[in-house]
């Protein structure tokens, strides 16, 4: 199984991941007896370098500790490019299931672009079923010092073989006709030759007993924890222990969000309140329909005194053309006083001027009236009302009086007074018709002299 196809190796090991043996339980049955170890890359094998190292440990205990190996049957044997007549590399006697032969040392390479790795058993005739219950392991020592996180592995080894194959996805670039039906340092034993296993890219499912670390995981199917699951330093598990189920619509109270509460208080619901601070609006401004920010482009400024000229305001120009000032004018209609009358300058009118019932006009001292446009009628409607004029009098025209109507003439100061009635009147004013207007000096000649 390979979990990244990406990823890059350095490491390979040799171990019994389930404890299991072929050949028993006793400490001898857990020996790993090797011939030969082959990783075929671009039809090479990349374990002959110069730089691989190998060497036994004990895998539960210390994974970098060597523990030796049995007799002389060093763990390099089991990559130096030779397949021996009989054994290969052993492990010491004296150890159980948790041995391991661990590889490592040459080109660090990426696992999709290995072909095939071959591992030849012990070629004599001697306990060959110890290698069941072994598989292969691959590591980045480069960036998993501690051999934690598996980046592939076989199955364990179920059935006795002189040569096992371990196929990879590369093993498509291999040529065809290539593969050896014999025992070879050169190239990759064929179907005939060895038990052959297809690692695929992906597998079906992951068992994972220890640890897993990975820069990338890609499934299509189910990943099953029985543990747990740490990613960085952070315990997933335990996270998912102190978080709440998803939260929907409603499910929160105002309580649960800090500062909220007070967040909202600072905030008007639509009955209003009271802004205590400046508000600055970049959009629109609208209240019912109105939009405010319109409106206020089509006001004026403030009208202060004295902004404005008559002709701003609608027909105030045509009520002051109605209007008298203090230098008099012309009025074309009626004018009633219901109070006092008291002008300073003259009366002139081409109608008639009524005094109404209990009323009284008075002309003060120093006020000349003048009656000069023809027969002008006073007229009284009343019994008792009257015209009192209390100075010097000119009538520059007819006064005519009705029967029963007298004028009281009252000398200055106060003192004798006539009464000048209808007949009165009108007898000296016939007198005076037949009269001529007096005679000053030079006015007259011989000839109107009798």
């Amino acid at each position: 199984m390979i979990v990244n196809d990406d990823l890059y190796f350095d490491t390979i090991v040799i171990r019994r991941p389930t404890g299991f043996s072929g050949d028993g339980t006793d400490l001898a049955s857990y020996t790993i007896i090797l011939n030969e170890i082959q990783c075929w890359v671009n039809a090479n094998n990349i374990l002959i370098d110069d730089n691989t190292t190998s060497y036994f440990a004990d895998w539960a205990e210390d994974k970098d500790v060597d523990i030796g190996e049995y007799l002389q049957t060093f763990s390099t044997i089991a990559h130096n490019n030779e397949i021996e007549a009989t054994f290969g590399a052993v492990s010491p006697f004296d150890r159980d299931e948790t041995v391991a032969l661990i590889i490592s040392g040459f080109p660090i390479t990426e696992i999709s672009k290995i072909q095939s790795i071959v591992v030849y058993n012990r070629q004599d005739v001697g306990v060959s079923a110890r290698i069941i219950g072994l598989a292969l392991e691959l590591y980045s020592r480069k960036t998993d010092v501690n051999l934690e996180s598996q980046l592939a592995s076989t199955n364990e080894i179920s059935s006795y073989s002189t040569v096992y194959r371990y196929d990879f996805p590369a093993i498509d670039t291999y040529p065809s006709g290539d593969f050896s039906d014999t025992n070879s340092t050169s190239q990759i034993a064929s179907e005939t030759l060895a038990l052959k296993e297809v690692i695929s890219e992906f597998a079906d499912s992951v068992n994972i007993t220890g640890g897993l670390k990975a820069d990338t995981i890609t499934t299509t199917g189910n990943v099953t924890i029985t543990g747990d699951l740490v990613v960085g330093t952070t315990n997933i598990i335990d996270e998912i222990g102190t978080t709440q189920d998803e939260i929907n619509d409603g499910e929160l109270s105002i309580s649960k969000t800090s500062g909220l509460q007070i967040a909202l208080d600072n905030k008007y619901n639509d009955t209003g309140g009271n802004i205590s601070g400046n508000v600055t609006i970049t959009g629109d401004l609208v209240i019912g329909t109105t939009n405010i920010i319109d409106e206020i482009g089509t006001k004026q400024d403030e009208i202060n005194d004295g902004d404005l000229t008559i002709s701003k305001t609608s027909g105030l120009q045509t009520a002051l053309d109605n209007k008298y000032d203090d230098t008099g004018g012309d009025i074309s209609g009626d004018v009633q006083v219901s109070g006092v009358l008291q002008p300073n300058g003259n009366i002139i009118t081409g109608e008639k001027l009524i005094i109404q019932s209990g009323a009284t006009m008075e002309l003060l001292d120093d006020i000349e009236v003048k009656l000069s446009s023809g027969i002008v009628d006073i007229v009284l409607d009343g019994v008792d009302e009257s015209i009192q004029l209390n100075g010097y009098t000119l009538l520059n025209g007819s006064l005519e009086l009705a029967e029963d109507e007298s004028i009281f003439i009252t000398e200055v100061g106060g003192g004798n007074s006539k009464v000048l009635n209808y007949f009165n009147y009108n007898k000296l004013t016939d007198d005076v018709e037949g009269k001529q207007d007096e005679i000053n000096d030079g006015d007259l000649t011989i000839l109107n002299t009798a």
